[in-house]
């Protein structure tokens, strides 16, 4: 990876972190609601949507060893018995109408499902 390319991956990680959502909404946040990207050694203030895309595609590709290391790596900052869970919330919908959760509301899907009223 070229220092471009790791900066880019470190400005989506940390972004997914403090903020999750959308690949979409992580490069809109990096641009405009946080100092960030000023911290990594490269300018990428006005970075395209592309290249988030694509280094999110690399990392994916090494999720297995990316997770593992993490896990390591937790493992001897907290020695004790304990599981780590990583979950991408950021595709997560309800099915149904959710009329008990006030933190449900419409959006649109990145599927594109439609919404079938019965």
């Amino acid at each position: 990876m070229n220092n471009t390319q790791q900066a880019l991956a470190k400005a989506i990680i940390v972004g997914r972190l403090i903020k999750p959502a959308s690949e979409h909404s992580t490069w809109k946040w990096l641009r405009k609601q946080t100092a960030h990207v000023e911290f990594l050694p490269v300018d990428l203030r006005d970075i395209g949507k592309d290249p988030l895309y694509e280094i999110g595609d690399c990392l994916l590709l090494h999720k297995e060893a990316l997770e593992k290391g993490l896990r390591e790596r937790e493992a001897e900052l907290f020695p004790q018995e304990r599981s780590l869970f990583l979950y991408d919330l950021s595709n997560t919908y309800f099915e149904g109408s959710a009329k008990k959760n006030k933190k449900a509301h419409r959006g649109n899907s990145k599927e594109k499902r439609r919404i079938v009223h019965w």
